[in-house]
């Protein structure tokens, strides 16, 4: 028998829940379909008011000072009309996505002010997250026409070193003059836009400085003066001008070192025996044994010399490194081997109070020729320090050594290797573009014709670095180059020394500066 329709509501009625539940519908009844939630409706108006944004990526991480980078946070819980502020400026024109999980917007401009910034997105229910160092600017690397810096009757500039000798919180430079036996002192007057030199003050001291180093090593609190000296005859030595808080250093005091032939020839200052002063490690580079001598610091100036506690550094160290490699808190040397082998030698500070103060390690390959110099540095992002060699050869190159951060260096390989100019001799590192990765400059002497270039290749953060870009200057050969800002506008400024410009006599030879000039 039919069942009556009444009856079937009835039932339907009881039993509705279950048949709900079910995802049933009973007779003679109109099932209303659920609405597809909409980007508006996916979170209750109470629950809106709750919701924390959270960023997950920031896609690209870094760009331009000159803004007009295209940015993407990727994350979660992004509301309609939510702000987004890298560091103190405010972003114009942030879209959020329909489904609040990414936020795209226009890098604004942050002239000359490179580095990493927070990004702070806050949403309309000011509910707030933070991305510490989100997104770092870097400037775009650009220098002026090099201009040059002379100082009449002095020739053949060695290596500079910017340095603040009178306390007046501008760089002074200090620069080796190998051909005139003098350590000419430059008084830094720069001052917003310009680069500006006043007063030079020569200072003779032994035949051919090779280069100059700078610390209080007579703890007086002012600034010294190292240079070592390869005399043409009798011994080699090493000259120590003490600093008085002005431009003009002190009567120099000198150190022999042995005969000649050795050629003292590069120094880093360090404390070897533990007594809070700092000593003097020298290489000998005409000597093919017991070549790395130490200088003892008495702490008012006075240094001794002991033939018996030289260490043998290999064939030809041309110049020594200094940085912890090993992480102990004790800085740690490394030479760099002209000779045979195309090798660096590490010397592990040993941390005794008696010499021999350094040991040596294994030498590590740069597998590519005569390496003249290194720097030091976390080229990968590590936290161990590597090191960075530049290579003399007709086609020059800079090999890239891998720390362990246990004092050990990998070899180069055959990919670590990288293109500069001809006949290069002298390398530093700075951050260039302010994007957190080192960058290296090189001074390339150059082929005959005196052709000589300053390359500079910007750090991929990795041990890689991108193709070299060169400044020139006429008829120059470079032999040592530094990284400084002289005029304290926030961009880094390169210095380097011309050994053999155009012109004799006095006009042989000057520091040449590219001002920084990039945004």
């Amino acid at each position: 028998m039919k069942t009556p329709t009444v009856s079937r509501i009835f039932v339907c009625s009881i039993f509705g829940l279950s048949v709900i539940a079910l995802g049933f519908a009973c007779d003679n009844t109109t099932t209303t379909p659920t609405p597809t939630p909409t980007p508006d409706m996916a979170v209750a108006p109470a629950d809106m008011a709750m919701l924390v944004p959270v960023i997950s990526t920031i896609a690209p991480a870094m760009g331009s000072t000159a803004g007009g980078t295209s940015v993407t946070i990727t994350g979660s819980g992004f509301q309609q009309g939510a702000t987004v502020k890298i560091g103190s400026l405010t972003v114009t024109g942030a879209t959020v996505s329909a489904d609040g999980t990414t936020i795209t917007f226009t890098a604004p401009a942050n002239l000359g002010k490179p580095g990493p910034s927070d990004v702070i997105v806050t949403n309309p229910n000011s509910n707030t997250t933070m991305k510490t160092a989100g997104f770092t600017y870097f400037i775009t690397v650009t220098f002026a026409t090099g201009t040059t810096v002379t100082q009449g009757g002095d020739r053949g500039p060695r290596y500079v070193l910017p340095v603040d000798l009178d306390k007046d919180n501008i760089l002074d430079l200090a620069v080796a003059y190998a051909n005139s036996s003098t350590v000419v002192t430059y008084k830094g007057t720069s001052a917003g836009a310009t680069i500006s030199f006043g007063t030079a003050t020569p200072r003779g001291v032994n035949t051919y400085p090779f280069m100059v180093s700078a610390a209080d090593v007579t703890g007086d609190g002012n600034v010294d003066l190292i240079a070592p000296c390869q005399n043409s005859t009798g011994q080699g030595s090493v000259v120590v001008m003490p600093g008085n808080g002005t431009i003009s250093p002190g009567t120099p005091a000198t150190v022999n070192v042995g005969m000649n032939a050795q050629k003292p020839q590069w120094t880093q200052l360090v404390d070897l025996n533990g007594d809070n002063k700092l000593d003097i490690v020298v290489n000998l580079n005409g000597a093919a044994t017991a070549n790395l001598a130490h200088l003892i610091n008495n702490g008012t100036g006075g240094f001794t010399y002991t033939a018996a506690n030289n260490l043998n550094a290999g064939t030809l160290p041309y110049s020594l490194t200094m940085g912890d490699f090993n992480k102990d808190g004790k800085a740690d040397i490394v030479a760099s081997l002209a000779g045979t082998g195309n090798n660096v030698m590490p010397f592990k500070h040993n941390g005794v109070a008696n010499a021999p103060w350094l040991t040596a390690g294994t030498a590590t390959a740069t597998t590519s020729g005569m390496p003249y110099n290194a720097v030091a540095g976390d080229f990968d992002g590590d936290g161990n320090l590597d090191l960075v060699t530049v290579n003399n050869l007709a086609a020059g190159t800079i090999s890239f050594l891998k720390g362990n951060g246990q004092g050990a260096l990998a070899s180069a390989g055959t990919t670590n290797i990288f293109t500069v100019g001809v006949s290069p001799e002298h390398i530093a590192a700075a951050d260039l573009n302010g994007d957190g990765y080192l960058d290296v400059v090189v001074a390339n002497y150059g082929p005959a014709a005196g052709a000589g270039t300053v390359s500079w290749l910007l750090g991929k953060g990795d041990g890689t670095f991108q193709g070299m870009q060169n400044l020139s200057l006429g008829n120059s050969r470079f032999n040592s180059v530094a990284v400084a800002d002289l005029n304290k506008d926030g961009i880094l400024d390169i210095i380097a020394t011309d050994y053999k410009a155009a012109g004799t006599g006095s006009t042989e030879g000057g520091i040449v500066i590219w001002k920084g000039t990039g945004q």
